[in-house]
């Protein structure tokens, strides 16, 4: 008897070892023992993620703490804070994110700015902020509460950040919160009125201050029928034994966290006042001190064990709200402290988690529908930091530092085309072939999947006029020209480059120079030209412009670009020697990393009463790919069968290319083990999407 076995739904992501026998659950057929550098879809595919590229580099050495500031959308901020050297105190600078998601760092007559913190290096993990608008509140209960205040001035357009010690208002009938019950441990706006929590003398107690007035306390009227709705008000929560460490804003309430459990300072009506509100300890699953985040209408918060993410969602069964453990399929895969938890809103919703250690980890989760899936990543170094920061022109993107404090975004993702995409009422094959062709080029010189990444590319815009001279039975010959000098080389250097007309995809074999204006050429592209060349480039056998502050000289890098890749590629002075006879006109540079997944126990899995049937076969393992190129497959992670994939100099002038421009199927032979699984890895950097895995099988009882 026959069965097929379909697992096309990866949504589980990593589950427990301790599941391996849980056939039964949902979680086991959708999950898998081993997810690294694969990026779950909402629809239950996996597709190697994107790689890390270099948007900042960091010019003074130490340890470092940041803090993002937005002011709005346009103008947004990485404020970096590193130890003074000589004393207790910290300063800061500004990385400014530009125009094309990149950061620089604000500068003043040339030299990078910084700005003078009172904190000590050492306390600034432990400190709470909220903003408003260009001001940041600080608060540790250490220290007076404190502002930071961006100050710009359009006219030299300079940016000021200046650090002050919150001032509350003495009018009558006000009172000072600090004053009464010390320094608070955090802060947070709600309703217009600025809550202060968790204070050194009183560490269960609330300050809500007066609605609009942010530093006035109108608690203390001359009778309470005096008392209005704008005033402030405060009160202690005696369900709190213990200090509370942040507070939150979020669509059902203020949430309030401590180690002893959440509550939720709310009212029935909408409007918070000091006759109408109510505040209710609504879990005791414990909270760390680290910051909370929203995703939707759930807060997301590291529990008091540090290594786990809670979810605190409304249950209509329960009419309640209720802590959910989002490491329940995979308790083991967090083994470090969590130092901060970030979320990037974008296509694929991915809340990302960072350790203590340096570890990535991220969680694919929908509080709408209850869905969460985890997945690791591996990078080339540690990570010391992560942050999201929106940009109205380009959505969420997430920032990473490394253990170096140079600054990294993650790539977009680029959706492929498929061929049908060129094909029109008077299109030919050959013209179809010469628009996916350089598609596809295009796409492997766009597509990043390389880590400390930048992209190098010899492109030129200026027009150039190509005129035939002759032609022989070695080739077309004949004269590129240009309207300004642009060809300044010497002529010993311009012989070494190829002239690429990228929009007709030509090449040109440089054969002399006449002048700066004029080359003679030869048509290296079976008759395929065009007398106009406007988007054009050299393309190179030894590539330059490499930054060796960024990649330093006599170190070995990985390079991808117009369809080739290599790898362990040396730079000497700058510069990487291509083996002979490949020239590029554009490329990445970087780190490889390889993608993997290993399954669970793929083999045994028939259905629920015969898996411990010994007298199966396994007939076939179908894999199904889409837009892949690459990878291996197979049981063992050390002897893995190769999967062919597209080279696209083979596939240049109208040859046949080997891209299937949909589904690739694998086959493999292979016979039935009670522990059975199945690797899939990527080790080239070129994107890889997985869709299923389907067991052929053949048994008798």
């Amino acid at each position: 008897m026959r069965q097929a076995i379909p697992r096309n739904n990866f949504s589980s992501g990593i589950i427990s070892q301790q599941l391996s026998g849980r056939i039964d659950l949902p979680a086991f057929s959708n999950g898998l023992k081993n997810l690294e550098n694969f990026d779950i879809n909402l629809n239950g595919s996996l597709s190697k993620r994107t790689g890390y590229e270099i948007v900042g580099k960091n010019e003074e050495e130490g340890n470092s703490y940041f803090l993002k500031f937005v002011f709005n959308q346009e103008q947004v901020y990485l404020l970096e804070f590193k130890k003074e050297t000589n004393n207790n105190t910290s300063k800061f600078c500004v990385w400014i994110t530009t125009a094309n998601n990149r950061v620089e760092l604000y500068r003043e007559n040339g030299t990078t700015k910084y700005f003078s913190c009172p904190y000590r290096f050492e306390d600034l993990p432990l400190i709470k902020t909220t903003q408003n608008f260009d001001v940041i509140y600080f608060c540790h209960n250490d220290y007076v509460p404190k502002t930071l205040t961006r100050t710009y001035n359009s006219t030299n357009k300079t940016i000021t950040f200046t650090f002050a010690d919150v001032v509350f208002d003495t009018a009558t009938g006000t009172e000072n919160p600090i004053a009464i019950d010390g320094n608070p441990s955090c802060c947070c706006f709600y309703q217009q009125r600025l809550v202060y929590g968790g204070f050194k003398k009183q560490i269960n107690k609330i300050w809500a201050s007066d609605k609009g007035y942010y530093n006035r306390f109108t608690t203390n009227r001359e009778s309470h029928e005096d008392i209005i709705d704008i005033d402030g008000f405060n009160f202690v929560l005696s369900e709190l034994k213990l200090k509370i460490l942040w507070l939150k804003e979020t669509t059902v309430g203020l949430v309030l966290g401590s180690s002893q459990g959440i509550a939720i300072l709310k009212t029935e009506s909408g409007q918070l006042t000091p006759f109408n509100f109510g505040c209710n300890l609504v879990s005791k699953d414990g909270s760390s001190p680290k910051e909370p985040i929203v995703v939707g209408t759930t807060l997301l918060y590291t529990d008091s064990t540090l290594k786990r993410i809670k979810a605190l969602t409304y249950s209509w069964d329960l009419n309640a709200f209720v802590s959910v453990n989002l490491n329940i399929l995979c308790p083991e895969l967090i083994q470090e402290p969590i130092k901060k938890i970030c979320y990037q809103e974008d296509s694929k919703d991915f809340v990302y988690v960072l350790t203590e250690e340096g570890n990535l980890y991220y969680l694919l989760y929908s509080s709408s529908e209850m869905f969460y899936a985890w997945g690791r990543i591996n990078t080339y170094d540690d990570i010391e930091y992560i942050e999201a920061l929106e940009k109205y022109d380009s959505g969420t993107n997430l920032f990473l530092i490394d253990s170096n404090n140079n600054i990294l975004r993650k790539s977009s993702e680029i959706i492929l085309k498929s061929e049908e995409e060129y094909y029109t009422a008077v299109s030919n094959n050959r013209e179809v072939h010469n628009l996916y062709y350089n598609y596809l080029k295009k796409v492997i010189n766009d597509f990043n999947y390389l880590d400390y990444s930048s992209q190098i590319n010899y492109f030129h815009n200026e027009p150039l006029t190509f005129t035939k001279t002759e032609e022989t039975e070695y080739g077309i010959f004949g004269i590129i020209r240009a309207t300004d000098n642009i060809f300044t080389e010497n002529a010993e250097t311009l012989k070494t480059y190829l002239l690429e007309d990228r929009d007709n995809l030509t090449l040109f074999e440089i054969r002399d120079k006449n002048s700066n204006r004029e080359l003679q050429v030869r048509v290296l592209s079976d008759n395929n030209f065009s007398n106009q060349i406007v988007n054009w480039s050299y393309n190179k056998n030894l590539l330059d412009n490499i930054d060796t502050n960024l990649y330093p000289n006599n170190s070995k890098w990985t390079i991808v670009g117009d369809g080739f890749y290599f790898t362990d590629m040396e730079i000497i002075n700058g510069k990487i020697q291509l083996p002979q006879g490949i020239n590029i006109g554009c490329f990445r540079i970087g780190h490889n990393y390889t993608s993997y997944l290993k399954t669970m126990n793929l083999g045994g899995m028939i259905d629920s009463y015969n898996t411990m049937i010994a007298k199966k076969n396994i007939l076939k393992v179908y894999v199904r790919l889409y837009n892949s190129w690459g990878g291996k497959f197979g049981t063992d992670y050390f002897d893995l069968k190769e999967i062919n994939y597209l080279t696209l100099e083979n596939a240049r002038f109208n040859e046949p290319y080997t891209l299937q421009e949909m589904d690739v199927r694998i086959d493999i032979t292979d016979k039935w083990e009670h522990n059975k699984n199945y690797y899939l890895v990527q080790d080239v950097p070129y994107p890889f999407n997985i869709n299923s895995i389907t067991i052929l099988t053949d048994y008798n009882q």
